[in-house]
């Protein structure tokens, strides 16, 4: 389980990542051989609008990795420990049971 919580930290930081570049690249230049980078319509306003839903979203997506992960470490720390033993000592419960047997 620690390998499927590694995978999805990994996760995380690829999505935060995209979510990063969402934010901080834009170029939306009209020139002859201009290449517009996060630019999907004419306005810069709609352009600033759309990547923020995009870097948003890529940020939940980020945190629920964060939050399986950390749910699958939990899970695998709890299945990795012993079951905790009774109250009583077993040379007292054996002697109980002997008891009873008589």
């Amino acid at each position: 389980m620690k390998e499927a919580a590694y995978l999805f930290y990994f996760f995380a930081v690829v999505s935060a990542g995209f979510g990063f570049y969402k934010y901080w690249y834009y170029d939306n230049s009209e020139g002859f051989g201009a290449t517009p980078v996060n630019a999907y319509v004419g306005g810069d306003a709609y352009n600033y609008i759309i990547n923020a839903n995009y870097m948003i979203a890529f940020f939940v997506l980020a945190l629920v990795f964060v939050v399986l992960a950390n749910h699958l470490f939990k899970m695998a720390l709890l299945t990795s420990q012993p079951a905790p033993q009774s109250e009583v000592p077993k040379e007292e419960a054996d002697t109980e049971n002997d008891e009873e047997d008589r």
